[in-house]
């Protein structure tokens, strides 16, 4: 697997850049910390990697929306070689603030036909507070390249705007029909049900 050369995206505000770049490197990739400003002005080229990874953190401070500035400025600057590396086969994982940005470029559609536009949102959290504890999941590992089985998992959230929404409810019900929700929250013991979410995100 030594091959598989991943980029970890950074700019101002992102964390978790080390431990992103230690995570691929455990499961036997090359991994490279790049800033951004290094592809804008071609310094690196995107197209020398086969995987994507924002980390998370807080990109140029969340200033307007979690993700919006640092999504705005690779949709700006970046979008003929993000085009290119999608359109050949390149991966692209969004990790806490990195999956904010992905959805407010637009990357994670159902219109494919025009993926720049924005179909999907992360708003503030119902209880209105900052959310940070472990959750227990579900997994459903269909259309998923970083699973490989169905195996409950629990994992840490931290966020304030984590609340998953789109401009049409009835897409929700598709990306769950797709197979495009790959994690689902579930109660304590762990059973395959839809438990209370910790930002009140849809459920099917």
């Amino acid at each position: 697997m030594t091959d598989i050369k991943a980029i970890v995206l950074r700019t101002a505000g992102t964390n978790c850049d080390l431990e992103t770049v230690h995570a691929i490197e455990t499961a036997g990739a090359l991994a490279e910390r790049v800033h951004i400003q290094q592809l804008i002005e071609n310094e690196k080229d995107l197209a020398d990697y086969h995987f994507m990874v924002i980390p998370g953190g807080f990109s140029y401070g969340d200033d307007i929306a979690a993700g919006r500035v640092l999504a705005n400025e690779i949709s700006c600057r970046l979008a003929k070689p993000l085009d290119v590396f999608l359109r050949n086969g390149g991966i692209a994982l969004g990790i806490c603030n990195g999956f904010q940005v992905l959805v407010k470029m637009g990357l994670l559609p159902l219109n494919v036909q025009d993926p720049a536009q924005q179909q999907f949102s992360l708003l503030d959290n119902d209880c209105g507070v900052f959310v940070d504890r472990w959750v227990n999941l579900a997994v459903d590992p269909r259309r998923c390249v970083f699973l490989s089985d169905d195996e409950p998992v629990e994992l840490p959230v931290a966020h304030a705007e984590g609340k998953f929404a789109a401009i049409d409810n009835g897409m929700i019900d598709k990306l769950f029909e797709n197979g495009q929700v790959v994690f689902r929250y579930t109660n304590k013991r762990r059973e395959q049900v839809i438990y209370r979410q910790p930002n009140s995100s849809p459920s099917p």
